[in-house]
Parts: structure tokens; sequence; C-alpha cells
């Protein structure tokens, strides 16, 4: 358990079992303890997760930049939070999930984390943090779409496609609802809500300019996706869902612009995951 308090500024660790920083002013900092009597060894770990919402903010002039340290000395490295979020979403909660490795971390051990906000102009920043905790599942994977240098890509359409064996079928009738295989809002096909989530971002030269965890079904068509496709054998149950775009995003060729899936948690229990963008190339 992490036990937290305020180094500076006027952070609230009992806001309705959340964390809120009310007003941010330039280097305000909590601090996050290990109380349990001994140190973290984070070769257990992989990724730091947690949630957000951001009621005022600006990410040209505010960052929240998290670190871990040993009895007050730096381990690893800090990341800014806005790498790992929407910032323009403002109102709601989100997700975030930051792989260890781009902490700077392999099997240090840790007891305590700072998380600091910088304040450059404009308004002071105003938030909430909840459910901070590190996880233990497998390692992350990365499944990138990228375009060759000089190349850019229209992006319309993003279609994914799950299966797995479900063979319950809703029995509908000709007045109220077709019948259709029974798939639950809060699971993914049979696999229950996932810990961390799938995290889909959009990175252009560098910089976060989308990102968007999904951990049930009910998490994709709630941001957008439709569901296109829904087919059982009786044995095996297959969906498409897909998000079309009113406007294409562009996908500039290079190595740091690219469109992805991070998968945080084990999907070994679905049949079939794949995800696919369709498009055009500029001539």
């Amino acid at each position: 358990e992490w036990t937290g308090a305020a180094l500076a500024g006027t952070w609230n660790f009992a806001d309705s079992g959340k964390v809120s920083l009310t007003s941010g002013n330039n280097n305000d900092a909590a601090t996050f303890d290990e109380n349990t009597g001994y140190d973290v060894d984070m070769d257990g770990f992989t990724t730091l997760t947690g949630k957000i919402n951001l009621t005022t903010y600006n990410e040209v002039n505010n960052s929240i930049n998290v670190v871990f340290d040993l009895d007050g000395v730096p381990a690893g490295n800090s990341v800014n939070l806005n790498d790992y979020i929407d910032t323009g979403l403002i109102g709601s909660e989100q997700n975030f999930v930051i792989p260890k490795a781009d902490l700077g971390l392999l099997n240090e051990s840790v007891n305590r984390f700072i998380i600091t906000v910088a304040r450059t102009g404009g308004a002071k920043p105003t938030f909430t943090l909840d459910d901070i905790q590190l996880e233990e599942t497998g390692a992350s994977a990365v499944f990138k779409a990228t375009t060759p240098v000089g190349t850019r890509y229209h992006i319309r359409q993003i279609r994914v496609s799950l299966a797995d064996d479900i063979s319950g079928i809703v029995t509908g009738s000709t007045t109220t609802f077709p019948t259709m295989p029974g798939l639950a809002y809060d699971q993914i096909l049979g696999v229950s809500a996932l810990t961390n989530g799938i995290v889909f971002s959009r990175i252009q030269k560098g910089e976060t300019k989308f990102a968007s965890t999904l951990k049930q079904l009910g998490d994709f068509l709630s941001t957008g996706y439709d569901l296109v496709n829904m087919i059982s054998d009786g044995t095996n149950t297959y969906i498409t869902i897909s998000v079309t775009f009113p406007e294409p995003i562009i996908l500039e060729g290079g190595s740091d612009s690219f469109m992805s899936y991070t998968i945080n948690d084990n999907l070994s229990g679905l049949l079939q995951f794949t995800a696919f963008m369709l498009g055009a190339i500029e001539v």
C-alpha cells in the first residue's frame, strides 16, 4: 500500500477516496511512500497504472512528472504523464499506463515515488488521481501502424476483429431484438474485464496526440466503435467492431509517428485479436 503526503501545494489525500490538486503552482509535489516496512523490488512489476480526471489543464503550460526513488535517491528517470493521457479530455476520468521501461527501471528497489506539477504560466491546473498502483502482469506488447519516411497515409477507419469460444445465445423475438450471441459489456468476449487495459495511441513526431484505455467491450462501444459483424457457429463467436473518423487521420512517415495498440494484460483466453487500419496513401 502506498500512502501519500504533500511536499508542496494544496494536495488533498481524502477527497472521496481520491488524491486531488485543487490549484497547482509550479513545482507543487506529492510523495507516495511504501509503508509495509520493506522496499519494492521492481523486477516483479511491469507497469504503473492509475486514473486521472483533469478539471483545468493546458499541456502547453502544464506537465505532471513522475519519478521513483529509494530513500531519497532517484531511481530510473522521470516521465511526463502528458505522454500517457489525452490532455484535451476535460471533466472525464481516464486511465493511464506507464511501462516500467519508460521509467528507466529494471530490477531496482524503490520505496517511494514523487509526482511533481510543473507550470510555466496560464491558469493553474486542477485534477484528481485515483487507483495508482504497480501491476504484476506480463510484459506489454506494442503493435504499431507506421508508414515509410516521406509518405502520408490518410487513415479513415480502424477495424478490430475478435473471436472466442462463446456458445451462449440470447434468443430474440420478432418484435424486440434478434437472436444473437450472448456478449457481456463488462468483458472482452470470454475474457474478464482487463486490469490494465489495451491502450490505443496516436503519436505524431514523438508527441501523444490521443490515448484511450480499453478494458472491456463496453469501453470500445462508448468511445466510438460500432459493432458491425457478429457470427457464431454455436461453439465460437466472432465479432468485428470499427470506428470511422469524420476526417481522415494523417499518419506521416517516420519512426516517431505511428498509431498503436499496447496490450498490457494476458489475452491468451481469446482465439483471435486482430486490428486493421484502412485508408489511402497521399499522392
